[in-house]
């Protein structure tokens, strides 16, 4: 049997490890008798108790924290509403910063120092694109038609932004869906 070395001498890391070693071992053999509903749960738990761990030992920045903390998005991949709720957020509130940064008549104020019932006309004037941009493939052109507007920098950022953010969470649902394949 491989011991593995615990690297540090506070109690609570300690515990936090031989914890997330049992879930470890408890997933692996609920994989080798085939329950792929209970290994995955076991593998969600030794998860959750290796990033407490981390949290304990590393500063937010380290790879394995980030990765972990954007798993969150799925619950380590036990559920697909979660994602999609999240990307219909992420897209609304990019929507109207692509809006707000393409559309000269919103000005260098925000929407609610100018008049509020002109700034609900300019974004209802653009809402039919919004769903165009849950595609990570979509062009700017296409989910504004029709309209001329000066495509800034700030838009094709916040565009960018977008074509990430909305690409990893679709394969956070397509991997919360395929949680009993492997």
């Amino acid at each position: 049997m491989l011991v593995m070395k615990i690297p540090y001498s506070d109690q609570e890391v300690q515990k936090l490890f031989q914890i997330r070693e049992i879930f470890r071992q408890l997933k692996s053999s609920m994989d080798k008798q085939g329950n792929a509903i209970q290994g995955l749960f076991f593998k969600s738990q030794e998860y959750e108790a290796y990033q407490k761990e981390l949290k304990l030992t590393h500063h937010i920045f380290k790879p394995e924290r980030l990765i972990l903390e954007a798993n969150k998005s799925n619950n380590q991949g036990r559920h697909w509403l979660k994602p999609i709720g999240i990307a219909v957020i992420f897209t609304s509130i990019l929507f109207v910063l692509m809006v707000f940064s393409m559309n000269p008549l919103l000005g260098i104020h925000w929407p609610w120092k100018t008049n509020f019932t002109k700034t609900l006309l300019i974004y209802s004037d653009y809402i039919q694109g919004m769903p165009n941009l849950i595609n990570p493939t979509f062009r700017l052109n296409l989910v504004f038609p029709d309209h001329v507007l000066e495509f800034t920098f700030w838009t094709h950022f916040w565009s960018m932004v977008q074509r990430i953010g909305i690409s990893y969470l679709i394969f956070q649902v397509v991997s919360a869906f395929r949680k009993y394949f492997k």
